[in-house]
């Protein structure tokens, strides 16, 4: 029996149920354009499936979910939802909402659904978005322009890369468009970490190093560390 399919999304499942804390204030019924986007999402789905199997399993572990919210105007994820505003999904051509799609389920593997206390969030924000983005460099998924990407420490943690940006000379100049998810709330979402969620993306990080063929070294090597 293939293994993968027992961390997969499973409504019985009190590992991937989701919990009492609170999530984005989401909208009762969904607009037109929210509809139409989230077939986009859907869509990416089927394409990694065949393209990029790592993927095409782990986008199955976060539910895609619109948010019509005033002030949520990008995208993010708790480790449970895949948020992303409509209006803004709109404006992406299919190559930079797969990897933003992507992006934030990397975020998920490399346990970045916290932040250690007393970082600086941005500097925080900016390591993790680098660490990532360095992992899909390696899956050959291809970066947005705005994504972040420090090419002299790509293969550096995200630890490694925070205390390399305290030299840098203006940190606040680099953006990241996402949200992170320690920050999300901002939005009504719990601002406490879940340590049984951390954990289940811990063990799908190892699942797919060892379960799902052909991954680039430098990509096993790093679900097989968390």
């Amino acid at each position: 029996m293939n293994t993968l399919n027992t961390v997969a999304p499973d409504h019985t499942s009190s590992l991937n149920r989701c919990s009492s804390h609170p999530t984005p204030a989401l909208s009762a019924a969904l607009s037109s354009q929210a509809d139409q986007e989230l077939e986009k999402w859907q869509q990416d789905r089927k394409h990694w499936e065949d393209a990029l199997p790592v993927l095409g399993w782990l986008s199955h572990c976060l539910t895609l979910q619109p948010v019509e919210q005033p002030g949520f105007t990008t995208v993010s994820t708790d480790g449970r939802y895949l948020y992303f505003c409509p209006v803004y999904s709109a404006t992406l051509t299919d190559t930079e909402r797969r990897f933003w799609h992507a992006h934030l389920i990397w975020h998920c593997v490399a346990g970045h659904l916290y932040a250690p206390l007393g970082v600086h969030a941005h500097r925080w924000h900016l390591a993790c978005d680098h660490e990532i983005n360095s992992l899909l460099l390696a899956l050959d998924v291809p970066l947005s322009d705005n994504a972040v990407l420090f090419p002299a420490r790509c293969g550096h943690s995200a630890l490694q890369v925070y205390h390399w940006l305290a030299d840098h000379p203006s940190p606040q100049s680099e953006s990241t468009p996402d949200i992170h998810p320690a920050a999300l709330w901002l939005y009504g979402a719990s601002a406490l970490a879940d340590p049984a969620l951390i954990a289940l993306w811990r063990r799908r990080a190892h699942l797919a190093a060892r379960e799902i063929p052909a991954l680039p070294t430098m990509v096993a090597a790093f679900c097989v560390s968390r």
